[in-house]
């Protein structure tokens, strides 16, 4: 009986050995992960921003030119919109395109290129959803352009 009692104790230390190891693998795991995690996100944020520059660049640019009558760079449909009067660039006010930008926002567009939120600083009473594409030459091009109602409205009540 006296052997079987201490087949137990032992038997009971061993297991809770194993158990706090366990534990303790498990919180270098999770801590490690979540360490990581962070770590990847921050970077993939700077990435994405990163990347974006060069769209936001040539849309700093193609406003320029816009602003002073030139139309290259923007596809037909980022231009003339959808004929009513929140989307394409000719149905706002060239006042606006000659101010500068500040981007609220910039993600992958849903069919490659660029998508950002825009408001210029001189007429900041809008806020602009732009889509930019890069061609297979390597030139980028606007195929989008129109109010972000939702995103305006937000900002007015701001």
């Amino acid at each position: 009986m006296l052997k079987t009692g201490v087949f137990i104790s032992v038997h009971k230390k061993l297991i809770i050995f194993i158990l706090a190891a366990l534990s303790l693998v498990a919180l270098v795991v999770l801590k490690t992960y979540y360490t990581d995690t962070r770590v990847e996100t921050t970077t993939e944020v700077q990435q994405q921003a990163n990347s974006a520059q060069p769209y936001i660049d040539f849309v700093d640019k193609t406003f320029a030119s816009y602003s002073s009558g030139n139309t290259s760079g923007i596809s037909e449909g980022a231009l003339e919109g959808l004929g009513d009067s929140v989307t394409g660039i000719k149905s706002f006010p060239k006042e606006y395109f000659t101010s500068n930008f500040k981007v609220l926002n910039t993600r992958n567009g849903l069919a490659g290129g660029k998508e950002m939120n825009i408001r210029f600083e001189d007429k900041p009473d809008k806020v602009f959803w732009v889509w930019v594409y890069k061609l297979a030459t390597g030139d980028y091009e606007i195929r989008g352009f129109q109010e972000n109602t939702k995103y305006s409205e937000i900002q007015s009540t701001n």
